[in-house]
């Protein structure tokens, strides 16, 4: 046999294995870019999140602030922010 006969089987071989490693590249890349995603996406939710608790406490000391402001209690040194509790409880 003449090293020219071998030609043929052994490139068809080749081309055969670059095939099998291309294929399994392609699949590691998809799993790679589905990981991805799915980290961002789990990130991209606790920031959302975290942002509409941050609004949330934003509002709520904003409403508290203004709650003190429009009854004057804000002004006054003798208020105790659980004078209300002494109102609704006996302690004699």
């Amino acid at each position: 046999m003449e090293r020219d006969d071998l030609r043929p089987g052994f490139t068809s071989r080749l081309d055969l294995e670059a095939s099998k490693r291309k294929a399994i590249h392609d699949r590691l890349v998809a799993i790679e870019n589905e990981v991805k995603k799915r980290g961002s996406r789990g990130s991209r939710k606790f920031r959302r999140y975290l942002a509409a608790v941050l609004i949330g406490v934003a509002v709520t000391l904003a409403w508290q602030s203004y709650g003190l402001v429009a009854t004057g209690q804000a002004n006054d040194r003798n208020f105790h922010p659980v004078d209300w509790l002494d109102e609704i409880t006996d302690w004699s």
